[in-house]
């Protein structure tokens, strides 16, 4: 049968047999696991949250400051995640959506599927990497007071 299109979301008609179910059943466990860790437990209690890179040169590295920005973010507080990395909040929500998209086919037993164009694959991938670096460039001029 076909699948029901709608726009560049689809979703089959085929049912999900009960190991694909179970496979989303335990990304959802995972991901809510995930959650919970980064809710409860603050990235600054353990020692292996120092970064080698900011110790070695003295300046922040691209992810410095992305666990404390996830733990912020995970508590609900998404200016301190934003002001702590700005990708963090963006993880978040990606996670967030994959997480609505997993419920939804184990609840309705059926695949949904985003067809995206290439072309806004890659504009997406080019539009988080280019807020990434500036970002960077930002905090790295910032600390070196360029």
């Amino acid at each position: 049968m076909k699948p029901l299109k709608l726009s560049c979301i689809s979703i089959s008609t085929t049912p999900l047999y009960l190991q694909q179910r179970l496979f989303r059943i335990a990304m959802l466990l995972l991901i809510f696991a995930g959650w919970a860790l980064l809710r409860w437990w603050h990235p600054m209690q353990l020692s292996i949250s120092e970064c080698c890179f900011h110790s070695l040169t003295g300046v922040s590295c691209p992810t410095c400051g992305l666990s404390r920005s996830l733990h912020a973010g995970a508590d609900l507080q998404w200016i301190s995640a934003a002001q702590f990395h700005i990708l963090g909040p963006v993880v978040l929500l990606i996670l967030m959506l994959i997480s609505i998209k997993l419920m939804a086919e184990v609840i309705i037993r059926k695949k949904i599927s985003f067809s995206l164009t290439a072309m806004v694959k890659k504009s997406i991938i080019f539009g988080i990497l280019s807020i990434w670096l500036i970002f960077f460039l930002i905090r790295l001029i910032a600390e070196l007071k360029l």
